[in-house]
C-alpha cells in the first residue's frame, strides 16, 4: 500500500520497457481519465464524479429481500412503514423501519404496478395489472376490491384530500374515485396510457402520458393542459419539490414500461469492456453531443420551474433511468445500468455516479423519515441510501484490448489518501479462470511496476479507503509485440498511365521527431499523384495496413517470370504507388513484388517486413509487326489480307483505312483480337479504276501500335 500524505498529490513516473521480443518501438498508455471511460468499469462502494475523480460514496445497505424478481412500486406510510409492490406474482409487502417485513396481501394478479397512501386513515391502495384492480388494504391486511374499472392496465395511483386517481390505459382515461369507490372516467387524456401521476403544491394534478410522452396540468376543472412534450415515448415518473418544480423522467420506445409484456419494463444495459484512444486530430473540433440532444436518448429527465420553462438535466443514450427523486439541492436517478445512481446537482447540473447497486436496476427511489430507499431488480430489494459513507470501495477498470500481447510497462496514479492498486491480465476478452491472478502495483520513487504477464488484455483495480481519498487519474504504459504489416492491395496500372507526384505540404521536422502524425496538425500527407499518358510506363499502387499503427517504408522489386534473382527498383519509398520506367526493362514477362516494412518507428532488430507479389505482367516497347498479304482482286473489289504479330504483347485492336480515309474496325479471322498473332482480311468494294492504298494498323496490350500498308491496282 502506497500512503501518502493528506493532500499530496501521488504521480507515478511513465517509464518505457524492454523485452526480447519484438515490440512495437513506443509505449502506448492505457488511460481512464473521463467519467465515461470510468462508467464502463465496475464500481463497488465507489462514486465517479462528472470530471472522473473517484471517491467512496455513500452507503447502501440492504434493508429488506423481497425474494420476488421485480418491485414495480414503492410508498411511504405515516409512520415510516414502507409498503413495496412487487411481480410477478403480485405480492405487497411492508418493511418497518427496523428491516422487518412481511407480505401484507397476495393479489390473483401478476404485477403490483402502482401504490398509493391515505394520510388520513393510513390505508393503503393498491393497483394490479393486466385487467387490473384498485384494492384497498388496511393495516391488518384486510383487503377488498375498491375500483374495478374496464381498461386493462392501471399504471399510476395517487390520493389527495380524500379522493384517489388512476391513470390507466389503454384508453388513456384517469379516474377520479372519491371514498365510496364509485369512481368515473375524469379525464380522457387522447393518449393511450397514463403512466405516472403527482400532484402539485397548489392541487394541480400532474400526469405523463405515453405515447408522446406528454407532461399534462390538470386543473380542478378536469380539462387538461400540456406544459412538455418531450421527444421520447413516456413519461415514466415525476418528482415534485414544495415550490412547485417538476422533475420529469421519461423513457424512448425500447424501455418503455407500456411496450412490455404484462407491464413488466425491459432491461437495457451499457456495459462496454474496452477503453477508446483520444483523438488527437479531432480533439476539439469534432462534435460532442449534448445533455439536451435527446431525440435518439434512451431516457433524460426534464425540469420544468413554476414559471413553465424547462430544461434538461440529464440524459443517455445508452441507459435507461425507471426512477427520479428530488432530494433537497440534488436530483437523484435510478437506472438499469447495474442498478446504478446518479446524482444531478440542480444548481449546476453536473453528474455524479454515486453508486452502483448488487441488483440490475433500480426501479424507485423514495424519501422517508429513515432517508432516501430504493428499490433494486432482478432482486427484489430494499435499500437504504447514506446518509454516511462506506469505510472501504474498490473500483475495476474496463478490460482494455492492447491489439496484440503487450509487455505492461508501469502506473501513474493521481490521487490523494489510501489508495492501493492491482493488475491481472490474460489472453480471453472477459476475465476467466485462465488469466493471471490479481498481483499489487508496488510503489516505489513515485513509480509502480505492473507484474501481471504479458498478454493481450488487461485490468487494474483499486481500493479506496479512509476519509478524504481521492484518485483523479490511473495509467497503464505498455509496449504492444510488434505486428508484421501487411499489404492488402498491389495494383499493376494498364501500360501508359503514368503517376506525378503533387506538391505536399511541409511538415516541420519536429513534428517527425517528436513522433506524431503530422494529420494532427492539420498537415495533409500522400496527397494522391496526379495521372498522365506515358508511353510504355507501368505504374504500381498499393495499400497496407500495420497492425500497430506504425509508419511503413516500401521497397519495390522486379524480376521476369524465368528469372530467380529480384531486382530492386526502389527503396525507402514512403508513397503509395511507383511508376517503372519501361525503358529501363527489355521487353518480357515480369513479377513485381512490394516489401513493406516498419523499421521506420522500430529499432532494425525489431523491424518487421510483409511482402505481396502481383500476377505476371508484360512490358512491351515494341510495336506489333504489320505483314502484309497478296491481294486478291477481282473487277472492282476483293480482300486485302495482313498478317500480325507481336513478340510480347496480345494484339487487342485493329484497324484499315483505303486511300487516307477514316479507319474503320476490323476483327481477325478468328473473330476475337487475343493472341500474339491474327490474320486479318480487309474486303474492299467499289474501287475506280487505278491504284489505290490500303493502311492497316494494329495495337497490342501494352498500346504500341504498328502499320502496315499494301497497293493494289484495279485495271
Amino acid at each position: 500500500m502506497y500512503r501518502p500524505l493528506a493532500g499530496l498529490l501521488l504521480v507515478c513516473l511513465l517509464v518505457a520497457i524492454a523485452d526480447s521480443t519484438a515490440t512495437a518501438s513506443s509505449p502506448v498508455t492505457f488511460e481512464l481519465t473521463s467519467r465515461s471511460d470510468l462508467e464502463k468499469g465496475s464500481a463497488s462502494g465507489v462514486s465517479i464524479s462528472d470530471s472522473g475523480t473517484l471517491a467512496l460514496s455513500p452507503s447502501f445497505d440492504a434493508v429488506f429481500d423481497t425474494q420476488q424478481t421485480h418491485v414495480w412500486s414503492s410508498v411511504v406510510g405515516a409512520n415510516g412503514t414502507i409498503f413495496l409492490g412487487t411481480g410477478h406474482d403480485g405480492k405487497i409487502f411492508s418493511v418497518e423501519r427496523s428491516g422487518a417485513g412481511k407480505v401484507l396481501f397476495d393479489a390473483a394478479e401478476l404485477e403490483v404496478t402502482a401504490l398509493a397512501i391515505d394520510p388520513a386513515t393510513g390505508a393503503l391502495f393498491a393497483a394490479t395489472s393486466p385487467d387490473g384492480k384498485v384494492y384497498r388494504i388496511d393495516a391488518s391486511g384486510t383487503s377488498s376490491v375498491f375500483f374495478d374499472p374496464e381498461d386493462k392496465y392501471i399504471w399510476s395511483l395517487v390520493f389527495r384530500s380524500g379522493v384517489l386517481y388512476a391513470g390507466t390505459g389503454e384508453k388513456g382515461v384517469i379516474y377520479r374515485i372519491p371514498a365510496d369507490g364509485k369512481g368515473s372516467a375524469w379525464v380522457d387524456t387522447d393518449e393511450v396510457h397514463v403512466v405516472s401521476l403527482a400532484f402539485a403544491p397548489n392541487g394541480d394534478l400532474i400526469a405523463g402520458t405515453d405515447p408522446n410522452s406528454l407532461v399534462l396540468r390538470i386543473g380542478a376543472d378536469g380539462k387538461p393542459f400540456a406544459i412538455l412534450d418531450t421527444p421520447l415515448q413516456e413519461t415514466h415518473a415525476f418528482s415534485v419539490t414544495s415550490d412547485g418544480t417538476i422533475y420529469a423522467l421519461a423513457i424512448a420506445a425500447s424501455a418503455a414500461t407500456t411496450n412490455a409484456e404484462q407491464g413488466s419494463v425491459s432491461v437495457v444495459e451499457s456495459n462496454t469492456t474496452t477503453a477508446v484512444k483520444l483523438d488527437i486530430a479531432n480533439a476539439g473540433t469534432a462534435p460532442v453531443p449534448s445533455r439536451r440532444d435527446v431525440d435518439d436518448a434512451k431516457s433524460a429527465v426534464f425540469r420544468i420551474l413554476p414559471d413553465g420553462s424547462t430544461d434538461v438535466v440529464w440524459s443517455s443514450k445508452t441507459v435507461v433511468g425507471y426512477a427520479v427523486l428530488a432530494d433537497g439541492a440534488r436530483v437523484l436517478i435510478g437506472t438499469g445500468d447495474r442498478g446504478r445512481i446518479v446524482s444531478i446537482d440542480a444548481a449546476t447540473l453536473r453528474s455524479t455516479l454515486l453508486l452502483q447497486s448488487t441488483e440490475d436496476q433500480t426501479t424507485t427511489l423514495v424519501s422517508a423519515a429513515g432517508g432516501i430507499f430504493a428499490t433494486g431488480t432482478n432482486l427484489g430489494k430494499l435499500f437504504r441510501l447514506g446518509p454516511g459513507s462506506v469505510p472501504i470501495g474498490t473500483y475495476e477498470s474496463p478490460v482494455h484490448d492492447a491489439k496484440a500481447s503487450s509487455a505492461w510497462g508501469r502506473a501513474a496514479l493521481v490521487g490523494v489518501g489510501s489508495v492501493t492498486m492491482e493488475s491481472r491480465s490474460g489472453n480471453t476478452e472477459a476475465p476467466d479462470s485462465t488469466w493471471s491472478p490479481w498481483v499489487p502495483v508496488r510503489f516505489e520513487n513515485r513509480s509502480g511496476g505492473v507484474s501481471s504477464p504479458s498478454s493481450r488484455y488487461l485490468q487494474w483495480r483499486v481500493t479506496l479507503s479512509g476519509a478524504g481519498v481521492e484518485v483523479q487519474s490511473v495509467l497503464i504504459s505498455y509496449l504492444p509485440k510488434n505486428v508484421a504489416p501487411e499489404i492488402t492491395q498491389l495494383v499493376v496500372l494498364p501500360s501508359g498511365i503514368g503517376l506525378q507526384e503533387q506538391p505536399q505540404l511541409q511538415a516541420d521536422p519536429a513534428i517527425s521527431s517528436s513522433g506524431f502524425d503530422p494529420a494532427i496538425f492539420g498537415l495533409a500527407q500522400n496527397i494522391p499523384p496526379r495521372r498522365v499518358f506515358q508511353k510504355g510506363a507501368r505504374s504500381v499502387v498499393w495499400q497496407a495496413k500495420d497492425p500497430d499503427d506504425d509508419r511503413l517504408s516500401y521497397t519495390l522489386l522486379v524480376r521476369g517470370v524465368a528469372e530467380r534473382e529480384w531486382r530492386t527498383l526502389g527503396t525507402g519509398l514512403l508513397n503509395t504507388w511507383f511508376t517503372i520506367d519501361s525503358d529501363a526493362l527489355p521487353d518480357g514477362v515480369y513479377l513485381i513484388r512490394l516489401v513493406a516494412s516498419d523499421g521506420v518507428t522500430n529499432p532494425k532488430a525489431l523491424a518487421l517486413t510483409g511482402d505481396r507479389s502481383s500476377e505476371p505482367i508484360e512490358i512491351d516497347n515494341t510495336p506489333p509487326k504489320v505483314t502484309a498479304g497478296s491481294p486478291a482482286i477481282s473487277g472492282r473489289g476483293g480482300d486485302v489480307s495482313f498478317r500480325v504479330e507481336d513478340a510480347t504483347s496480345r494484339i487487342v485492336r485493329a484497324e484499315y483505312s483505303i486511300d487516307g480515309g477514316p479507319w474503320l474496325p476490323v476483327y481477325p479471322s478468328d473473330g476475337i483480337p487475343d493472341s500474339p498473332a491474327e490474320n486479318f482480311v480487309v474486303r474492299v468494294d467499289g474501287l475506280s479504276l487505278g491504284e489505290h492504298v490500303v493502311a492497316l494498323r494494329a495495337a497490342d496490350s501494352s498500346a504500341n501500335t504498328g502499320t502496315g500498308k499494301l497497293t493494289v491496282t484495279v485495271k
